[in-house]
């Protein structure tokens, strides 16, 4: 009796083991039918697609959900890097896309667009003679006559993004080659941006700005006198050297003609004085 009773206890591991085994087995056959069922009916097929476009206007949203070939693809094989890089590649005027999904066939596009902060126009021929003078005075009065080709609109990043612009935002006229769709620009037009960025929380309305000899800016602008900027020195320094200017010209009641910030200590010139 003792001998049987050790056989079955010996036994009953190895009965224990093949069950276990045999229910993992199950379990996993299921999950592969259950995944089979789910790819092969269509379950997780994208069948909606909402887009939001924000501050787009190159692109609309029919002509987002086709490049995006998401329709009927199955939501957990897309990949949302590739879908991002053939919209943003296809569409020079997006500037970033984002996906969501949404199990089990829903997914959400959301694109943001450049915006042109500045229109670029690109002068062509040789450099103005006032150029070649870097001069406070030769820089004060140099003219507005350009012969040059057809703007492009630049955005923050400076990036050129789209041609013929007609929207009510500064000209910046720079001496260099002919402008591409989708080229980043050097860091003295990015300098540049910048700057006519910190013009306008200044309250200053811009009308156009000139890039001289690759490392000097000079800025026209409708309430303020002509403003000369060093694209080499630091931008912050000047920027606060010529708030305080602008502060203390309105105090005293005082007009200008230029402002030279170049220099450690700037360069101004009054047309009048207050009476």
């Amino acid at each position: 009796m003792r001998r049987k009773r050790r056989k079955l206890e010996n036994q009953k591991p190895s009965i224990v083991s093949r069950v276990w085994k045999i229910g993992v087995g199950v379990v996993l056959v299921l999950i592969i039918l259950d995944g089979y069922l789910l790819f092969s009916n269509g379950v997780l097929n994208i069948k909606h697609i909402d887009v939001g476009l924000d501050k787009v206007d190159c692109v609309n949203v029919s002509q987002i959900k086709y490049d995006s070939e998401l329709l009927n693809k199955n939501i957990l094989l897309i990949s949302e890097k590739e879908v991002i890089q053939k919209l943003t590649g296809r569409y020079l005027c997006i500037k970033s896309v984002s996906i969501q999904k949404s199990l089990p066939d829903r997914v959400a596009i959301s694109v943001s667009g450049r915006q042109a902060v500045a229109e670029l126009v690109v002068i062509q021929g040789v450099e103005a003679t006032a150029s070649a003078d870097l001069s406070t005075q030769s820089l004060a009065s140099a003219s507005g006559e350009i012969a040059s080709s057809s703007g492009f609109a630049i955005d923050s990043d400076g990036v050129v993004f789209a041609k013929e612009v007609n929207l009510n935002i500064p000209k910046l006229y720079y001496f260099g080659k002919d402008l591409s769709l989708g080229r980043a620009l050097e860091s003295v037009v990015s300098n540049a941006l910048v700057i006519l960025d910190k013009l306008r929380a200044l309250g200053l309305d811009v009308k156009n700005a000139k890039i001289y000899s690759q490392k000097i800016l000079v800025v026209d602008s409708v309430s303020a006198p002509k403003i000369i900027f060093s694209l080499e020195n630091p931008l912050n320094l000047q920027l606060a050297s010529l708030q305080l200017i602008l502060e203390e010209a309105k105090i005293n009641n005082k007009e200008m003609e230029f402002v030279d910030l170049r220099y450690d200590k700037p360069v101004v010139k009054y047309t009048k004085e207050a009476k």
